[in-house]
């Protein structure tokens, strides 16, 4: 049986979902990025090995892929967790580790490299169209 597969999205800025990320492989929930093979490595015997470090015994029943991508045709069959902060806060703990040599209006203002927007009307893009997905739950 293939387990239930959940998509965890957020946006690029901070928004905690490291801390979920944690609390769910805590709970014995296989979480990872879109490639599995980077984050963890399998065994025989079914436990995953977090590469280099530790190893870990997963649910079967279910798993977690996050990500910070735009939403694509694969994402409309599964749950979505859809996890987002305070855009004030997530804009400027952005700022501060990425370009903390520019004010923080300039960062704003430079374009995303995705969008070629400015970062706060990416930020509402992305929200926007994350929150028109189908089976979608907002945190």
């Amino acid at each position: 049986m293939r387990p239930k597969k959940i998509y965890l999205i957020s946006p690029r800025e901070p928004s905690g979902a490291t801390w979920l990320i944690n609390c769910l492989i805590e709970l014995g929930i296989k979480t990872y990025r879109a490639t599995l093979g980077e984050m963890w490595e399998s065994s025989e015997r079914g436990e995953y090995t977090l590469t280099p470090v530790q190893n870990f015994q997963f649910r079967s029943d279910v798993e977690v892929e996050w990500a910070h991508h735009w939403p694509t045709s694969r994402h409309s069959a599964h749950c979505i967790i859809y996890f987002v902060r305070d855009p004030r806060d997530a804009l400027f703990s952005r700022y501060r580790r990425e370009a903390p040599e520019m004010t923080f209006r300039e960062f704003l203002n430079f374009p995303d490299p995705y969008t070629m927007r400015d970062k706060i009307d990416t930020w509402n893009l992305f929200n926007e169209v994350w929150l028109q997905q189908p089976n979608l739950r907002f945190f």
